[in-house]
């Protein structure tokens, strides 16, 4: 229940010229989540909208307008925002005594967003939103580009609200799902190397970078930065013979595939291309236990210590990402792996591991839990994380497996009527 003042209330629809109220409610996510609006309300025996003019001030007969205010400044948190993203606007205000700020958003047409309260401790106004909101309010579809402005406004000791200047704009980019890349590779039997080129679809424009993966647990071998010809985007490796079939060998695979990332925050990964299968790749051979020997005995490779599994919020919503964190009790870890447990049970790609976290994590989104454990909202996912470790013989050695957190996947929240 809300509680306000008459004067309150219509001094606040003054200042953004609206006779309508409505409400929302939100959700304990990490971070909180948002639900869509309630239906507009129109507030009974509102006075007539009238026109803002400058505060001004006088004495000894004279009239003097009052100065303008300096101009905010405006940055977003991501400068590209994919469909399962939010990004944050920032208007970082140069003055005290500021009542609230707007944000403006244009595209093929300009929107004002609704006001975003003042925050003294940061000294700048701040508003969430959603790739859905950014797509409506620009009037674009993706992939496009969308300017930002800021402003804000200073209540006057007569009541009067003042706008400052607009901010310089910056540029967010709103694309759609990220599409597979094309993978081709080339073999140059003179110098013994192969030679891979990962084009990247015109639709993922705002990418930074191609990672290049072995076996089917994608394994990350090498990284490129991107390069454009001719509106073409791509990124090219050069990989020794031996070393690439020293990696395919270790995780008995002659497949390799590549993926790219996009600009995000934080930085978002696009689904792998289509394996491609190495020719004349020599025969594949069986590992066998890792030994060490002595004095005519042989001792078996003892069992690495399980790890610990987290995630950063134990809900996740359409709109949201969640992170799975391996916490692992040794040094010498290679990578780690998250299993996913719906209605199917899911291996994750491999994770880095951190040593100055001790950890390795893997970010997240709702669509890449419901695929990987096969269900449909309300449901609740089991997770659990392994790692391995590269002995010195090359073999990567697996650990004991974690024990198992529980992921609940939630739906859209429910728009509720009325106020």
């Amino acid at each position: 229940m809300f509680s306000m003042e008459e004067n309150d209330l219509f001094r606040r629809l003054q200042s953004v010229r609206s006779r309508v109220v409505s409400c929302g409610y939100t959700v304990d996510t990490q971070p909180p989540s948002a639900s869509p609006h309630s239906d507009p309300y129109t507030i009974p025996g509102y006075p007539p909208l009238t026109t803002n003019i400058p505060v001004t001030s006088s004495g000894a007969g004279t009239s003097q307008t009052f100065a303008g205010y300096p101009k905010p400044e405006v940055s977003v948190s991501s400068p590209v925002i994919l469909p399962t993203h939010t990004t944050g606007l920032s208007c970082v205000v140069p003055l005290p005594s500021v009542s609230q700020c707007f944000f403006s958003i244009k595209g093929k047409r300009g929107t004002v967003l609704p006001p975003a309260p003042y925050m003294p401790h940061t000294s700048s106004c701040q508003l969430p939103i959603i790739w859905e909101q950014i797509r409506a309010w620009g009037g674009v579809d993706p992939p496009a580009e969308l300017h930002v402005k800021c402003y804000y406004t200073v209540l006057s000791s007569t009541g009067v609200i003042h706008p400052s200047d607009h901010s310089s704009s910056v540029s967010l980019f709103v694309l759609g799902e990220l599409q597979k890349p094309t993978l081709s590779i080339s073999h140059h039997q003179t110098d013994m190397r192969f030679l891979i080129v990962c084009e990247i679809p015109v639709q993922s424009w705002n990418a930074t970078g191609c990672q290049l993966y072995t076996g089917l647990r994608t394994e990350l071998i090498l990284t490129a930065k991107l390069s454009k010809v001719s509106g073409y985007f791509f990124c090219y490796f050069s990989v020794e013979e031996n070393e690439l079939f020293t990696r395919l060998q270790s995780l008995r695979s002659r497949v390799v595939s590549c993926g790219y990332t996009v600009n995000t925050q934080p930085p978002s990964a696009s689904p792998h291309s289509d394996p491609y299968t190495i020719p004349g790749y020599p025969p594949l051979t069986t590992n066998i236990p890792v030994t060490s020997s002595g004095a005519g005995t042989s001792q078996t490779f003892a069992g690495l210590p399980k790890p610990e599994v987290s995630v950063s919020s134990p809900v996740i919503l359409p709109t949201h990402t969640t992170t799975l964190s391996c916490a692992v009790p040794l040094p010498s870890v290679s990578q780690c792996f998250f299993s996913i447990k719906g209605k199917t049970e899911t291996v994750s790609p491999p994770a880095p591991y951190m040593p100055h976290t001790s950890s390795c994590q893997l970010p997240i989104t709702w669509e890449q839990i419901r695929a990987r454990g096969d269900v449909e909202p309300p449901a609740e996912l089991h997770v659990k994380c392994y790692y391995t470790e590269l002995i010195g013989t090359g073999v990567s050695h697996p650990s004991d497996h974690s024990s198992s957190v529980s992921l609940f996947v939630l739906g859209e929240c429910e728009k509720k009527s009325g106020l």
